[in-house]
């Protein structure tokens, strides 16, 4: 029996991040309720939030269970040379607001576990700024990191093995005929919910169906499944989740997938699978701790006809594959100077490094360097390498030193979209078309000598903020989330610290396509007590757009609190912060209508005048 095209822009996978508990987690305060944060943190409970006051605190920390450290005012944690000044050994914790002394010998924040938020923070006079020592799946973001031995350190931390899923379809197929198509997977463990995108060519193969998959016996149940609607019916999407908690292991297929043959003798399409996500459940005591699985995903190409011969040279099938881990280790929007090594890079790889700057790291060696790098794999790319004694350093190496992606930028007042590199205040090269980007590839030069250099093929001729548009009004815009499902109403709790002082009357809701994603209800408040409260006039009225009950003024840098009551299926932002030109909002606790709840779902929204 067919499913209906039409129920995915209605649906969530909704047991994709569950958390078992049924109370909001609790908030501690130092020194309100405990003097020293090491004594807040081991009487805290497994995600709570410990909020610490500003001030100076002698001592070093270990995170060892799921909590949330915000500081208050940057308190300084002082080391005193006694070890790291805050260890991590804890996955999914978040630190932020921090400044970090005098981990001499050691790291000022140091990260030996998975999933972490770093972030805001300041990191000086240690031996390493940062370090992430065996660790997977972190974000460091918006740190100022100044004046250690190293400013970021990550040794043998990389993408985890690998889940292969693959596109399971025959070479050859008859015109006009039906045929299936299987989305195998090999080798994965816990396994719970899916989700993908497949493309084709409409004029040669259409899809009829999506059927259940099969893992190790067990089945696989399809969730929903629909044409997308701004795709000129050339994608379809595919949600998957396996039943309540149920976790399976082992090999098989995640659906099956009809298609009729549209096209005639000769033609031949792609079947790309992109937009991949596998995600799974880990249990500890009465806590399921979801974990996405990284994987690679394989596309096939089918050609119709009888397949009696092959081209010279041309391969039956494709197999172009997609990294679809896009979550692995985060270095971005950081400033690292006055180290020896900016960032020091050993043994890792499938990270990426985005808009940090890097400088003037040339005071305690003879070789110092912007960055060093002895791993392969990595994205770097839109940084800023300035005034370092050698601005970057390669051996044993092969690395992307420019955007994996084309990217709109504005430079002298023109759009331009094309791929972006990094600054080097050493590059000679010419800009002769005036885009911005270098006409001639910088050197990443290899010193060893039975390696080829890399190249930054993009260089960029100013430093990457140069490329941003500024903000056309007044207003905070969290902007669409790029990948807004799994999507369920609810009630969300956070905060709000707008980047410019903004009048606001309007909160607008970004709808998963297809959708009535809306607000029902909103409060904005901050320790005063409330400010503005909007109440939703119905499908009637305006469906996405909330009216406030009087306008209101936000301040820059100033922290407010959020209450936003969902409706239908808002576009979810799936982090705990979100950080861009308009400002930063986080994520409390998000409630959903099951009463489940989460830590990391963000509403996609924008507050207008």
């Amino acid at each position: 029996m067919k499913m209906c095209k039409h129920i995915l822009a209605g649906l969530c996978i909704a047991s994709f991040f569950v958390v078992f508990t049924a109370a909001a987690d609790a908030a501690i305060y130092v020194p309100d309720n405990y003097a020293k944060i090491q004594w807040a943190v081991d009487n805290a409970s497994a995600g709570d939030t410990v909020i610490v006051r500003d001030g100076t605190y002698k001592e070093n920390i270990r995170l060892d269970k799921r909590l949330t450290l915000i500081g208050d005012g940057s308190p300084t944690i002082d080391g005193q040379g006694k070890g790291d000044v805050v260890r991590i050994t804890a996955d999914h914790c978040v630190v932020t607001g921090f400044r970090c002394i005098n981990g001499r010998g050691n790291a000022g924040i140091k990260t030996e576990s998975d999933w972490n938020i770093l972030e805001n923070n300041t990191c000086e006079t240690n031996n390493f700024g940062i370090s992430l020592m065996d660790s997977s799946n972190n974000t460091v973001s918006s740190n100022e990191v100044v004046n250690n031995e190293c400013g970021i350190y990550i040794y043998n931390s990389s993408s985890p093995f690998l889940v292969e899923v693959r596109v399971n379809a025959p070479d050859y197929v008859g015109a006009g005929e039906t045929f299936i198509a299987t989305i195998d997977v090999d080798g994965v463990t816990d396994f719970n919910t899916a989700q993908f995108d497949l493309s084709f060519d409409p004029r040669i193969v259409m899809v009829t169906d999506v059927m259940d998959g099969e893992i190790d016996g067990k089945p696989v149940p399809i969730l929903g499944w629909a044409l997308m609607p701004d795709s000129t019916n050339n994608t379809v999407r595919v949600l998957i989740t396996m039943p309540a908690v149920e976790v399976v292991s082992g090999s098989g297929y995640l659906a099956e997938i009809e298609f009729d043959v549209k096209g005639d003798e000769g033609d031949k399409s792609v079947l790309d699978i992109y937009n991949g996500l596998l995600a799974g459940i880990t249990f500890t005591d009465s806590l399921g701790e979801p974990k996405e699985i990284p994987a690679v995903w394989v596309d096939a190409e089918i050609r119709v006809g009888a397949g009696e011969e092959e081209e010279e040279g041309e391969m039956s099938r494709a197999a172009s594959i997609h990294n679809a881990i896009t979550s692995n280790n985060r270095i971005s929007n950081n400033t690292i100077s006055n180290s020896s090594y900016g960032i020091y890079l050993l043994s890792s790889s499938s990270n990426t490094f985005i808009n940090n700057r890097v400088r003037k790291n040339n005071k305690i060696h003879d070789n110092n360097y912007g960055i060093r790098v002895y791993s392969s794999n990595n994205s770097i790319y839109l940084n800023e390498f300035v005034n370092n004694s050698r601005n970057v350093d390669s051996s044993h190496s092969d690395n992307l030193w420019n955007s994996p992606m084309e990217i709109g930028y504005v430079y002298n007042g023109i759009t331009y979209t094309g791929s972006m590199g990094n600054y080097w205040s050493d590059y000679t090269g010419k800009d002769m078309d005036k885009d911005g980007i270098g006409d001639t590839a910088y050197d990443i030069y290899e010193f060893d000598e039975g390696k080829e250099d890399d190249f930054d093929y993009y260089p960029l001729m100013v430093p990457w903020e140069n490329y941003l548009k500024a903000p056309a009004e007044k207003l905070f815009d969290t902007g669409a989330s790029y990948n807004p499902y799994p999507s369920i109403f609810g009630t969300h709790n956070g905060t709000i610290t707008p980047s410019q002082t903004i009048m606001v009357d309007t909160l607008y809701t970004y709808p998963c396509p297809g959708t009535g994603g809306h607000t029902e209800y909103s409060e904005i408040s901050n320790r005063s007590g409330i400010i503005a409260t909007g109440r939703w006039d119905g499908y009637g009225g305006d469906v996405h757009n909330l009216s406030f009950d009087a306008p209101f003024v936000l301040e820059a840098g100033k922290a407010y609190n959020y209450t936003i009551k969902t409706g239908s299926y808002p576009q979810i932002i799936h982090n705990q912060t979100c950080k861009n030109e308009y400002g930063t909002i986080t994520c409390t606790t998000f409630t959903d209508a099951n009463g489940r709840v989460y830590y990391d779902w963000i509403p996609a929204v924008k507050l207008v005048l």
